[in-house]
């Protein structure tokens, strides 16, 4: 049962509990992005363009959310804690809507406050440190990066996004001890198993067409609204597996026993 006085309470409680571990890893996560900002301005010479933004951003949200969505969860890794946690006076399902907004589009928005914030001090420091220089830098806005994406980019991005948070935050509530790692492994193992699904079906349906043993191949085409059949699939899998993690966290954090 929800009740939203109880629900406050309960965000005031953890505010209060881990607001000073969620303080420090904002701060270090901060360090990080300037740290590799600056790295990555020194080794330009002419010009620091858009197109340069987005593997930086894309690259430091996947590592940044294998922290902070795998860490959903932490009264999980100690038996006290995870009694402590079970035994608070707060439904599953308020317990289970916090972590799900703090850990993926509360992370998702602060990311990108950060990586601009982050962004513009390297820049800063750069400039400081290297007055000679002429590097031609081009600015950004908040979020721009993401919107300014071509529409079909743009939903790869979102859905991708959703769809490993979502795989993260379930793994967090299953496994007790280093949830993160023990969930990347799990998935790297699925998808090394349907590498080899795919590559049997290659051998099977079109042998003709293959050069090596580990190759892969499959017919393209324009499918449902005039969708390429890649999009399609890709779309099905990202939404599916969100539709499947995301419940399933709440069923296995419901089914915990002290």
């Amino acid at each position: 049962m929800f009740q939203f006085k109880r629900f406050t309470n309960y965000i005031k409680y953890d505010l209060r509990i881990n607001g000073k571990t969620y303080l420090l890893s904002l701060l270090a996560l901060f360090a990080a992005l300037v740290i590799i900002d600056y790295i990555l301005l020194l080794d330009r010479r002419v010009r620091f363009g858009r197109n340069q933004f987005e593997p930086i951003m894309a690259v430091g949200l996947i590592m940044a959310g294998i922290f902070a969505v795998g860490g959903a969860f932490p009264a999980f890794r100690n038996k006290q804690k995870t009694i402590n946690f079970l035994c608070l006076p707060v439904s599953r399902l308020e317990k289970y809507l916090w972590e799900l907004f703090l850990r993926i589009p509360f992370f998702f928005f602060l990311f990108m406050g950060v990586f601009w914030l982050a962004f513009h001090s390297a820049k800063a420091i750069y400039f400081i440190t290297r007055p000679q220089d002429r590097l031609v830098i081009e600015e950004f806005k908040f979020l721009e990066i993401y919107v300014n994406l071509n529409p079909e980019a743009e939903l790869f991005a979102y859905l991708g996004t959703l769809s490993l948070g979502a795989l993260l935050f379930s793994g967090a509530a299953f496994f007790k001890k280093y949830a993160h790692l023990k969930t990347l492994l799990s998935f790297s193992l699925l998808l090394f198993g349907l590498f080899v699904f795919m590559v049997t079906l290659s051998h099977i349906f079109f042998p003709y067409m293959l050069n090596n043993v580990l190759e892969i191949d499959f017919f393209m085409y324009n499918s449902l609204f005039d969708i390429s059949s890649g999009v399609l699939t890709f779309l099905t899998i990202t939404i599916l597996s969100s539709l499947f993690f995301l419940p399933l966290a709440y069923y296995l954090l419901k089914e915990k026993e002290i």
